[in-house]
């Protein structure tokens, strides 16, 4: 079995490598190609960041764990995207630690997750919505099961996230019935990312 660099950056994968018996390699990878599997090898691209790695080298493990095909199907898909959050992020220890979906602190303790895995991760078991600006794009708006919620930011939560791009920092606005925590992240790549976290304490 080849083993990556021991080193705190790839440690996550490196020991569940270990631990399932599976080989990794690092290649440089087409742009927005993340990584594959053959057998029991996983590919990754050695350009994407780590937190990008560790979501694809559990996804993958999954088709391998669970004896998907060469060409999994959309249902084989989202098992294996289930079979990557809980290796991630199991149920156990997550859902006491994500009640109230405050991504700073998911952060700390699950260092290996993005904050976009942490936030989808915790409207599994906690009630919001979860925004995601890239830049001035909106790229994502999810929520809870038990929400009705507009598929676009209500005024209110686009003045969040302006204050959030004004500060360039973490800011909490309340509103309405509304508790809006904005969450300014900037990892030193091409676009910051902006989360909003809103927690209706009524259906929007």
């Amino acid at each position: 079995m080849e083993t990556i660099p021991d080193n705190d950056e790839n440690g996550f994968i490196r020991r569940l490598a270990e631990q399932y018996n599976v080989s990794l390699r690092f290649e440089p990878l087409g742009e927005g190609v993340r990584g594959y599997k053959i057998d029991s090898e996983i590919v990754l691209n050695e350009h994407n960041p780590p937190e990008r790695r560790n979501w694809t080298f559990c996804h993958e493990l999954g088709h391998i764990v669970l004896g998907h095909s060469m060409t999994p199907t959309d249902a084989e898909e989202r098992e294996a995207d289930q079979f990557a959050s809980e290796t991630m992020l199991p149920q156990r220890d997550f859902i006491p630690d994500s009640g109230d979906i405050e991504l700073d602190k998911l952060k700390n303790l699950y260092p290996h997750a993005s904050y976009e895995v942490l936030a989808r991760r915790s409207l599994q078991f906690a009630r919001g919505v979860v925004t995601i600006f890239d830049g001035e794009h909106l790229t994502a708006r999810m929520g809870s099961d038990d929400i009705n919620f507009p598929p676009a930011p209500i005024q209110e939560e686009m003045d969040a996230f302006r204050e959030c791009c004004e500060k360039k920092a973490d800011c909490v606005k309340t509103a309405k019935d509304l508790t809006i925590n904005s969450y300014y992240v900037d990892q030193g790549r091409s676009v910051v990312r902006i989360f909003l976290v809103t927690h209706p304490l009524v259906d929007v």
